[in-house]
């Protein structure tokens, strides 16, 4: 069925959300705020680090920010989170922001889903759009979330702790010009591994590329290993496949990747311009 979600849905520890593969969370004009989010973890002030929400899955169904609308939405949000599991969704009509942001999360998978960055209603123009971030706990990176009538429903602890022990593995990054996973803030996030998943389509536009995979100088321990980056041939952009800025050339370690067709760099290090 077609579910039209004018509030966040908020997910607690130790739950199992199984949707159907048919099940369609479409994010609702008709509220007062737009809600921001269609599916956020349940936070409380006194929640730090990583000891907010935890051991959760989440599977199956299709979260749909809407085309209609291009008010900023990410659709899945984490904050404060351990143990969560995300697979075999999918996620299309996203606006300005992420389809999945994990902020200040532990030991967390993402697996078999299905990323349609094609489909975003509304892109930055500094192409900031990353299908999947990984972010801090701090100001702005998570809420507000409201409740029915508009409420402001949760509140949570700002002490930008970064990611670490981030599984993110065959999925299908439907890229258009922007990156499918990585982030633009600060955040010594570590423990990451990308492995199995597909690119497919340019990671650059408008004469500038910030790369299929991208991380910023404070990130450490990334592991890319038997991707698959498929890029347009005689792109009118660059395609860059994977950007590491962490000048330590061992942060980021390199593997059994196959890249097919047009690319200016299949990698690059250490480079923070």
């Amino acid at each position: 069925g077609m579910y039209l979600i004018s509030a966040a849905l908020i997910f607690y520890s130790n739950q199992c959300l199984h949707f159907s593969d048919k099940a369609v969370l479409l994010r609702s004009g008709r509220s007062d705020p737009v809600t921001r989010y269609l599916l956020a973890s349940y936070s409380e002030p006194g929640w730090s680090g990583y000891g907010g929400t935890h051991d959760v899955v989440i599977c199956g169904g299709v979260f749909d920010g809407n085309a209609d609308l291009c008010e900023k939405t990410t659709l899945v949000n984490t904050v404060h989170c351990r143990n969560i599991t995300i697979e075999n969704c999918r996620f299309m009509h996203c606006a300005h922001w992420h389809c999945i942001e994990l902020n200040a999360t532990e030991n967390t998978v993402v697996r078999g889903c299905v990323f349609d960055g094609r489909s975003y209603t509304a892109v930055h123009a500094e192409l900031l759009n990353e299908q999947v971030q990984l972010d801090l706990a701090r100001e702005g990176s998570y809420g507000p979330v409201y409740g029915c009538g508009g409420r402001r429903h949760i509140d949570f602890c700002k002490d930008d702790t970064p990611c670490r022990g981030i599984v993110l593995e065959n999925n299908l990054f439907l890229c258009a010009g922007f990156p499918g996973i990585g982030h633009h803030g600060e955040g010594a996030h570590r423990d990451i591994v990308i492995r199995g998943n597909i690119f497919d389509g340019p990671s650059g536009k408008d004469g500038k590329s910030r790369g299929y995979i991208i991380f910023q100088p404070q990130v450490s321990e990334i592991r890319v290993c038997h991707n698959t980056f498929l890029a347009p041939d005689g792109a009118n952009a660059p395609n860059i496949g994977i950007l590491a800025k962490n000048p330590d050339e061992t942060a980021l370690l390199e593997t059994d990747n196959m890249f097919i067709g047009s690319f200016s760099e299949r990698v690059r290090r250490g480079t923070t311009s």
